[in-house]
């Protein structure tokens, strides 16, 4: 359960991470479009408590914020890992 939670998890940040670029691109922002297309700091062998950590860092929130990145991240209810269920959530405001 918690490898194909994280599978997912990687799935969304590698599009997100791919349309920020892409956005750079079209606005001319070449320098930001490389950084992005480099960005390595999520590489989905993470466990989930690694995961959490972070997208809570500096870093990832930045990536979040930046990206638009409007996923739920939800550990499942009944993780050994993890009690009581723990979920990041970030969401642009319009």
């Amino acid at each position: 359960m918690e490898q194909r939670l994280i599978r997912d998890i990687y799935a969304q940040w590698k599009d997100a991470k791919q349309q920020a670029q892409k956005e750079c691109e079209n606005r001319s922002l070449f320098n930001m479009a490389e950084k992005y297309r480099v960005c390595s700091m999520f590489k989905g062998t993470e466990t989930l408590e690694q995961v959490l950590k972070l997208f809570s860092s500096p870093q990832g929130i930045e990536f979040l914020h930046e990206a638009f990145f409007s996923r739920r991240l939800k550990c499942a209810e009944n993780s050994k890992a993890l009690r009581p269920k723990t979920s990041v959530f970030m969401s642009k405001k319009t």
